[in-house]
């Protein structure tokens, strides 16, 4: 899906959205809106299953198509991210692949489908809101926050740089590939140890830890 839809319109499609999803946010899904567009219109779609809003607008539609995308996190970056925007994300391959992938998420940017999840500015194949994506060493772009306009941040040093709170987006955690797990040989995987590491590890107390620790910037893959 490509579509091109004035700023102020789309705003307030994703207020009224964002008004409905953040009545329950105990079901994931349900704080994503959902976007179709064909012919010469977007809708707009939220629901938290007692209440459905839908808002239509015209759009320029360059590629027909529907998708989904977190309510409250692409209308902040629309209300904040300026045309030309100043983005720092990290220099080298794993973690600058990684950040452009987010930015290709939330619909800022694309990607040249052969540079998989290593890709770099180069690889940029379409750049609507003409973001100047600056590449900084990964412990920098936090700390460089203030001569951004917005960064892309690897979790821990986002912690480091007080940046947990001020977050507008994050990736997704569906068929994300760069989940930790924990690894064995193949003769030990049905060792009673490893069951016992797994159940020690796989419980709500860490889940809770994580969430007390991360402020929601980092989940559990469980």
């Amino acid at each position: 899906m490509k579509i091109s839809i004035e700023r102020g319109t789309l705003l307030k499609a994703l207020a009224q959205a964002q008004s409905v999803v953040e009545r329950r946010n105990t079901i994931p899904i349900l704080a994503n809106v959902l976007i179709e567009a064909d012919g010469a219109q977007a809708s707009f779609r939220a629901t938290d299953l007692d209440i459905e809003v839908v808002d239509r607008a015209p759009a320029m539609v360059e590629r027909a198509g529907a998708t989904t995308v977190s309510a409250v996190m692409l209308h902040e970056i629309v209300r904040k991210l300026p045309d030309g925007a100043l983005v720092g994300v990290p220099n080298d391959p794993s973690n600058g692949g990684r950040a452009l992938k987010v930015l290709e998420q939330l619909g800022l940017i694309k990607l040249n489908p052969d540079a998989g999840i290593l890709a770099t500015v180069i690889d940029v194949t379409e750049n609507p809101k003409n973001l100047d994506l600056r590449e900084l060493d990964a412990g920098v772009v936090g700390r460089a926050i203030d001569d951004l306009d917005a960064a892309v941040v690897n979790t821990d040093w986002a912690a480091k740089a007080g940046l947990l709170d001020h977050r507008i987006a994050q990736e997704s955690r569906e068929n994300n590939p760069y989940t930790n797990f924990i690894a064995v040989r193949t003769a030990d995987k049905d060792a009673a140890w490893v069951a016992k590491l797994k159940q020690a590890f796989q419980t709500d107390a860490v889940k809770e830890a994580y969430a007390s620790a991360y402020k929601g910037a980092a989940v559990t893959a469980w």
